[in-house]
């Protein structure tokens, strides 16, 4: 063994300090991935909010099927809020 000893001490640390690279290696990944995941998902909001102030509700259904109506119904409804609020 020479004069190198590692005690049973050193080795907890050695092994705690590489566990918490290990972790802030995976939580770094995770938050590139949700950041990642929430852009293109804000992205694709604001796609679909865009195609629903140009279109009628058929071409918005048949675009990005029935499931996204809501979107559709929620720009409209706002457009009149807004029509409404300007004429006060």
């Amino acid at each position: 063994m020479g004069n190198y000893y590692i005690t049973n001490t050193e080795r907890i640390t050695n092994e705690q300090w590489n566990m918490g690279t290990i972790i802030r290696t995976y939580i770094y990944r995770y938050v590139c991935w949700v950041g990642n995941a929430m852009s293109k998902t804000g992205q694709w909001v604001f796609e679909m909010q865009e195609d629903a102030s140009q279109m009628t509700l058929e071409e918005f259904i048949e675009k990005h099927g029935q499931t996204a109506k809501d979107v559709w119904h929620e720009v409209w409804a706002e457009a009149d809020y807004m029509e409404m609020d300007d004429g006060a």
